[in-house]
């Protein structure tokens, strides 16, 4: 086999002509964004980001430095572009099943506006709720309640006081209780040694009496503890009311601005029903509590009305394009977080 000719240096080297070419460097040229010499990979991209349905994958694979990711995410962009900007997503208190968080969903860009409403509305409510009730108003309806009560349990002991003088016989207030015991004709208690002077006939017949008198007084005793909860009742129907009012128009403002949307204006109503029966949260904390940093802290129990929210598209023009570059199982679809409460672990 013969031995091949070396080439020449003119055949090393091809020149060309760039006196027909439209500019004097290419940074004249506008960058390039396109894709060479990969028509089946991009309308396999292509074909396959126009599927709207479910399940469907994109797989793309490569040498190291071909620009897949780049090539993939321009067209995903391009592609979400064309899209409206997908919904909000919060999680709130379920009141009925505190276990199980409710899920909202919103408008883009109304999950933040509704966390900051709420944030807002408890921040109000634990100073107006203690304001509400250091009212003069307040204390008279306590107090008219209460002297209702004492009225009710004065007025029945003094009636059974009253029937006993007409059977001759004396209640008596002692640091022991109550108790009763029989006058003479004098009206003075009748001491131990004159009682049993008397025939066995008087002896009967006072004890029969002060056998009533005790069982009239035992059904009085019975009937206190069920007039005090009425009393309790009505006081906290009182707080209630005061509660109400005082709730109504704040968080009457956030209805109005979310009155377009049912599920956050039932959860509103949720939120406005539990604030009121449990109003004492409110009121048990007029003092706020400072953490290690001195900052106001919020109380556990108020934290139930925390909105959180899950996903956020505030400020964003189209459908996002997300990237994550490790896809774990927490990753992809989240996780429960836990916080440390009385030596326990609650959502």
């Amino acid at each position: 086999m013969p031995r091949p000719e070396p080439l020449t240096i003119e055949a090393l080297y091809t020149p060309c002509d760039t006196s027909h070419l439209p500019f004097k460097d290419t940074a004249e040229l506008e960058e390039f964004d396109g894709v060479i010499g990969q028509p089946r990979a991009l309308g396999a991209i292509h074909f396959g980001t126009g599927i709207a349905r479910d399940g469907f994958n994109i797989y793309a694979m490569g040498s190291s430095g071909t620009g897949r990711f780049t090539i993939v995410k321009r067209i995903l962009e391009q592609q979400a572009a064309k899209r409206d900007v997908p919904s909000d997503w919060c999680y709130v208190y379920n009141f009925k099943r505190p276990h199980k968080p409710n899920a909202l969903r919103l408008p883009a860009g109304l999950g933040v506006t509704l966390r900051d409403d709420m944030e807002q509305l408890i921040e109000d409510l634990r100073s107006a709720i203690p304001s509400a009730f250091e009212t003069e108003e307040y204390h008279s309806r306590i107090e008219k309640l209460e002297q209702e009560l004492n009225e009710r349990r004065d007025n029945a002991l003094n009636e059974l006081a009253e029937k006993a003088g007409e059977h001759n016989v004396r209640f008596l207030h002692t640091p022991a209780g109550f108790a009763f015991a029989p006058l003479d004709k004098k009206g003075e208690v009748i001491r131990p040694e004159s009682f049993e002077q008397l025939s066995q006939e008087e002896k009967q017949s006072i004890e029969q009496i002060v056998e009533d008198l005790q069982k009239k007084l035992q059904r009085i005793i019975r009937q206190i503890p069920i007039w005090q909860k009425e009393t309790r009742e009505k006081i906290k129907e009182l707080d209630r009311e005061i509660g109400r009012y005082a709730v109504d128009h704040l968080i009457g403002l956030i209805k109005e601005r979310h009155k377009d949307l049912p599920d956050v204006t039932a959860y509103l109503e949720d939120v406005e029903h539990d604030i009121v029966e449990h109003v004492r949260d409110f009121r048990a904390e007029s003092e706020p509590q400072s953490s290690l940093l001195g900052i106001a802290s919020k109380p556990e129990a108020l934290h139930r009305y925390n909105v959180n929210v899950v996903i956020d598209h505030d400020g964003e023009q189209a459908a996002p394009v997300v990237y994550q570059d490790l896809p774990t199982h927490s990753n992809m679809v989240g996780c429960v977080e836990y916080r440390a409460q009385m030596g326990t672990l609650a959502c």
